[in-house]
């Protein structure tokens, strides 16, 4: 079984739709952080995120196009199952929360 996150347009960049939680930043203080307008510039905001957090999967970076973003509209919060090539579970976030136990469920299925 593989893992992998997939880093997508910012939420909350400052210079579209700020906000100034730092709730879940570790007492690193108010992220704000500008849109990126490049791939580059992506590929660093990802790679900040991926040390600030100590994140241990690989990280994919949707190009500043943003195709899986349009495509699949990730966010505030999906979890994709993909089982042999396909599409097998996409969860949806209620009330602005995920139960991962839901998603637990689902990967013991595969």
């Amino acid at each position: 079984m593989k893992f992998v996150g997939l880093y997508i347009v910012e939420a909350h960049a400052q210079n579209e739709w700020p906000i100034s939680s730092s709730r879940a930043n570790g007492g690193r203080g108010v992220v704000a952080i500008e849109q990126p307008r490049s791939d580059q510039e992506r590929c660093q905001v990802a790679r900040r995120f991926q040390e600030d957090f100590d994140l241990l999967v690989p990280l994919l970076v949707d190009p500043v196009s943003n195709p899986f973003e349009q495509l699949y509209a990730p966010w505030p919060l999906r979890f994709y199952i993909i089982h042999k090539g396909k599409i097998a579970y996409i969860a949806q976030p209620h009330a602005g929360r995920f139960d991962v136990a839901a998603l637990r469920t689902e990967l013991l299925q595969y």
